[in-house]
């Protein structure tokens, strides 16, 4: 199921991150597009992240922004691995991007 492959796939990226607002981000991210068709799940937005949560202190807001790409970047490996020609527009600044321009 491609909705669990990439809920599973963007939780763990973010988990890696070894902080609390990453992980509360990376949970409230992941609950909101649980059970979205994919178009749906490109939406979410670090700000729609932050405003779930009630806030984040500023320092954290960084946070939101990881769960936001986490996500796009799952759904890219997702199209990648399943030979799917789509690109995810994530501005060029997450680990799969970053992973792309390097090789």
């Amino acid at each position: 199921n491609e909705g669990v492959y990439i809920y599973n796939k963007a939780a763990l990226e973010v988990l890696s991150a070894d902080s609390a607002s990453a992980i509360a981000t990376s949970s409230i991210a992941t609950d909101m597009i649980k059970g979205q068709p994919i178009s749906e799940a490109l939406k979410l937005t670090n700000k729609a992240v932050v405003e779930a949560l009630d806030g984040l202190p500023a320092v954290k807001i960084h946070c939101s922004v990881l769960a936001e790409e986490a996500i796009k970047a799952a759904i890219q490996d997702y199209y990648d691995k399943n030979g799917i020609e789509k690109k995810v527009d994530c501005s060029g600044n997450c680990a799969h991007c970053h992973s792309h321009s390097e090789h």
